[in-house]
């Protein structure tokens, strides 16, 4: 929708995201919340463009920071909106798309905090520090995951090089 490709979600996707999400979740749906904000958050910017005539360029942007909006709100955290915009949606370094989603995200998780609260929503007991033996375990861990990584991401690489030759 964002490169134009696809014409925009009708408003009335708004409402039906909203109960829908809210039913699936409410009823221990495998379901995250985190899918309906952003949809839900990039109908409400379109919508604010459609309101005040804007622009398809400005709506594209006001599109993409009611996304970043509802990432943000979904998780309380209003610079991974921002960021999630860049490199998920846009896909590059957009100033004037920055700017209006890390605004839009931090006014989002704003208005989240005054209804409610700053609390986190996971409450994690403060770990005791760990002894000797379970750092030096962990630098083990760590050794053995990034060859594991290395490994997996040569293969990976192999597996659509020879796929690439397959289809020739």
């Amino acid at each position: 929708m964002l490169k134009g490709e696809l014409p925009p979600a009708p408003f009335s996707l708004i409402p039906v995201k909203f109960m829908g999400g809210v039913l699936a979740i409410g009823s221990g749906l495998a379901l995250g919340r985190e899918g309906p904000c952003v949809q839900m958050g990039a109908g409400v910017g379109h919508l604010v463009g459609a309101v005040f005539r804007r622009s398809w360029p400005d709506s594209r942007v006001l599109l993409a920071a009611g996304a970043g909006a509802g990432l943000a709100t979904a998780f309380n955290a209003p610079i991974s909106g921002a960021i999630f915009v860049l490199e998920e949606l846009v896909r590059q370094l957009e100033t004037r798309i920055a700017i209006a989603a890390l605004g839009a995200s931090t006014a989002a998780i704003l208005v989240a905090r005054l209804f409610l609260g700053a609390a986190p929503e996971f409450r994690v007991e403060a770990l005791p520090y760990p002894g000797s033996a379970a750092i030096a375990l962990s630098f083990v861990l760590g050794g053995v995951a990034g060859v594991v990584a290395v490994t997996y991401n040569y293969a990976l690489l192999q597996a659509i090089a020879a796929a690439a030759r397959l289809n020739r």
